[in-house]
């Protein structure tokens, strides 16, 4: 469809947001000059700007091309609509899925002969082709929701008040339940100080896939928080995250189950004791599942610092990209993680994914649970920072740009792991190669000066690495 046919009026955004949805389904793609797209995109701006006092977002990706540049992009629109409304579109949806499956094959198939336009297509997670500023504002949206002034200590009210955001969202996108009749598993036992009968919720729920027999991939984060303040990067900075991509997938099914889940106690007197939420499912409910990948991220928000690896400040100043660091662990957990990791790094923009062993920081969030019981994981963080567990932890210092690029390497991450053969190779493996090279990547001028001012040099072998690493890290990253 051409510019000059789609040319609606800000004014009626819900009848355009109908004419948008039955478009978007069938693959329509708009043409047009630089111009005429950024034309149609402050139209599409001007009605997501109206949608904010709905209950339900519901995300569209329209493809728009614009010839004069030959560039494919994609704008993430959101469209609000109430609990009926939403049922019908759904089941629109899935009614002309395979109609919309065939429109975008053709599509794909035209646009691949284009070589130019090709080199240009977003890569293989389709998070990433969508508008960063906007998933931006929701990664903004659902913290802010989640950053309460008393904070979400267990048992406080505004525990609760997390809890009930969280099973509203879960609802209102409609997954399933992963055990029973409702996302909430609860459990008891006594709170480590008081000795008092303490209730806790686990909230998980499954997006399922197209073959449900497929091993699932876990994306789990915390929700409490371990004072009586905001703790927005920890955590309700990995709790967007999780909200975000669940949102996307709750209607793009992957292959296989995507299972969500929101874990209480993490945060200390509980912090590796019985009652810990993660330890409390992994035990009590996984113990028949085997995991494609159990993903868990924790203080994510925030600008890396040099102080994390206990570098001179120089390397600060000289290498301002080191603020944009990624630290991803646990890829040594199965064959086929560094491989994936770097893929998914090469192809971030804006972000640098800093590779380590899992051993190096240990049993420091969610993941360790997992970990310990055998499954494939990687455990994402950016390190505490200078406001981790403290007043501080509000709003103020969190970095969404990089928020939103870390959402699209998570993508990138479920994307390729949902791609992976049903029996794939286990067992750990040490991607010595690998963490080099991405160290490099990810570093850049950063590593020789800082490995300068340690008196080192680029480490050759697993142990020259480990000794580095072990030295930097030994009181940086510890209990999250």
């Amino acid at each position: 469809m051409s510019f000059e046919a789609f040319n609606p009026s800000p004014a009626h955004a819900q009848s355009l947001a109908d004419e948008l949805l039955g478009m978007a389904m069938m693959g329509t793609v708009f043409t047009g000059t630089r111009g005429e797209l950024d034309t149609l995109i402050e139209k599409l701006n001007s009605i997501e700007d109206q949608s904010e006092l709905g209950e339900y977002v519901e995300e569209l990706y329209i493809q728009l091309i614009a010839e004069d540049c030959h560039e494919l992009n994609f704008f993430h629109l959101f469209l609000v609509y109430d609990d009926a409304v939403l049922s019908q579109r759904l089941q629109l949806r899935q009614a002309n899925a395979h109609q919309y499956e065939q429109e975008s094959a053709h599509l794909m198939a035209i646009t691949r002969e284009d070589g130019e336009r090709a080199s240009r297509l977003p890569n293989k997670s389709r998070i990433m082709g969508t508008h960063h500023d906007l998933v931006v504002k929701t990664l903004r949206k659902h913290t802010e929701a989640l950053a309460l002034p008393l904070g979400r200590k267990v048992g406080s009210p505004g525990h609760a008040v997390a809890r009930e955001y969280l099973l509203h969202r879960l609802e209102r996108m409609h997954l399933a339940p992963f055990h029973g009749e409702s996302f909430e598993l609860t459990y008891e036992g006594p709170h480590p100080n008081t000795k008092e009968l303490q209730k806790f919720y686990n909230l998980v729920g499954v997006i399922p896939g197209k073959d449900r027999t497929l091993p699932p991939i876990l994306l789990g984060a915390h929700y409490d928080s371990v004072i009586a303040a905001p703790c927005v990067d920890d955590n309700a900075t990995s709790v967007a995250l999780n909200l975000a991509l669940a949102e996307y997938y709750a209607l793009r099914p992957l292959d296989r189950d995507l299972i969500l889940a929101f874990f209480d106690a993490e945060e200390p007197p509980f912090f590796l004791g019985p009652a810990m939420g993660s330890r409390r499912f992994c035990e009590d409910y996984c113990k028949d599942l085997r995991f494609a990948a159990v993903i868990v991220s924790d203080l994510i928000g925030h600008d890396f610092s040099v102080t994390d690896l206990s570098l001179p400040p120089l390397v600060d100043v000289v290498a301002p990209h080191f603020r944009k660091l990624l630290a991803v662990m646990g890829a040594e957990t199965c064959p086929l993680f560094p491989e994936i990791v770097e893929k998914a790094a090469k192809r971030s923009k804006g972000l640098g994914v800093f590779p380590t062993l899992s051993r190096y920081v240990g049993p420091v969030s969610d993941h360790a649970a997992f970990e310990r019981a055998g499954f494939p994981i990687l455990f994402l963080s950016c390190g505490q920072g200078k406001h981790y567990h403290s007043p501080k932890d509000d709003l103020e210092w969190i970095n969404f740009d990089k928020l939103g690029r870390i959402t699209a390497f998570v993508a990138d991450l479920i994307e390729q792991i949902n791609a992976t053969p049903r029996h794939p190779e286990t067992g750990p493996r040490d991607p010595f190669d690998v963490d080099i090279r991405m160290l490099r990547d990810a570093l850049g001028l950063a590593l020789p000066l800082g490995l300068k001012a340690l008196g080192r040099e680029i480490p050759t072998s697993r142990e020259e690495l480990d000794s580095l690493i072990e030295n930097a890290l030994s009181n940086k990253l510890k209990h999250q």
